[in-house]
């Protein structure tokens, strides 16, 4: 009976962290538009991604970036306007 309880519980337990999972990422993906150099109209994050420094991101209109996908800056990185960035691409 105990097992039982167990693998329920880590069930659960999985369930509401894969939920959550998602809307924390897209919680941290809203928050790096506040903070890049620049953001255009219609910018997409889908999912987690990780940028190293958004103050020197400068993303135009109609931009989607793919889950998974980093950008690592050590200077201004441009990304213009129409453009989708694939799944765990690392720039």
């Amino acid at each position: 009976m105990l097992n039982f309880l167990k693998k329920i519980a880590v069930k659960v337990v999985l369930s509401l962290y894969l939920k959550f999972e998602k809307s924390i990422w897209r919680i941290v993906a809203e928050s790096y538009k506040t903070r890049l150099g620049k953001c255009g109209k219609n910018v997409k994050f889908n999912g987690k991604i990780f940028i190293s420094r958004p103050e020197l991101l400068e993303i135009e209109d109609n931009v989607h970036i793919g889950h998974n996908a980093s950008i690592l800056s050590g200077g201004k990185v441009y990304i213009g306007a129409n453009t989708h960035i694939g799944p765990n691409l690392v720039i």
